[in-house]
């Protein structure tokens, strides 16, 4: 699924599954700027001939908000849904009041893309890219995270930081940069590895995660979700997050998602 939002250059991409997996038959996306926010769900439901029917959730908010994506689908679990059928290539313009039409287009895949919102993303990253795609961290051969199937990306930035909470734990950062009271890892394509207090972690990911060489670790085991996240995500410090962010906005005293 392509979408093209009005007035933004950007355009959104997601992957929906045909093969009745509630958990990957539909793509929850959101975007804002500092006017709004567009919050959209697709959702698949069959197929006629040669064309896909979709259900189309959509809904404008006049607010302003920081750009987010892979939105759970919460602010618009209460829609009404329209049903479409769209041709693979074919573009159909969906109304959303409050801030005119969205452009959709679809076309099929003959697979699953490790990245769902990214399905065009090369293997190797960018110059300027810092991602985690489904992160497994091991400590001293034992698994004390697995987060297979989520993923955060930072482009652009060079002081991009990873961000892995851990129940029991607290938080671990791994930064591009130098930071106070971080030792440093090597990065071995998709893997990291660093040493903190004599334990020996592995950080494995499904997709390389930078062009550097060595990234910066660091462990706050009195970090707690709870009290730390705002904006919208569902922080509990019973279950593991990550995200990735620049550096100085992981080290304010309130993270927004």
């Amino acid at each position: 699924m392509t979408f093209q939002i009005p007035n933004r250059s950007r355009v959104a991409r997601c992957v929906v599954t045909t093969d009745g997996n509630p958990n990957s038959n539909h793509c929850n996306y959101s975007s804002g700027d500092a006017s709004g926010v567009l919050f959209l769900n697709a959702r698949f439901i069959g197929e006629e001939g040669d064309q896909t029917e979709l259900g189309i959730k959509t809904k404008y908010e006049l607010r302003p908000i920081s750009p987010i994506s892979g939105d759970d689908g919460n602010e618009i679990k209460d829609i009404p849904e329209q049903e479409i059928l769209l041709g693979s290539g074919e573009v159909k313009q969906i109304s959303v009041p409050g801030l005119g039409t969205v452009g959709l287009q679809a076309k099929y895949l003959n697979h699953v893309p490790a990245l769902l919102y990214s399905p065009e993303e090369a293997l190797d990253p960018r110059p300027d890219e810092f991602r985690i795609v489904s992160p497994v961290l091991v400590r001293d051969k034992e698994v004390i995270a697995n987060e297979v199937g989520s993923s955060s990306i930072d482009t652009g930035d060079a002081h991009a930081t990873l961000m892995f909470y851990v129940p029991g734990e607290g938080r671990y950062l791994v930064s591009l940069v130098p930071f106070e009271g971080a030792v440093e890892g090597v990065v071995k394509l998709g893997q990291i590895e660093f040493t903190l207090a004599r334990h020996k972690y592995l950080l494995m990911t499904a997709m390389p995660t930078t062009l550097s060489k060595k990234v910066w670790v660091k462990q706050e085991p009195e970090f707690k979700p709870s009290e730390r996240m705002v904006r919208g995500i569902d922080a509990r410090d019973e279950e593991p997050m990550f995200l990735v962010r620049s550096l100085k906005k992981l080290e304010q005293e309130r993270i927004e998602h």
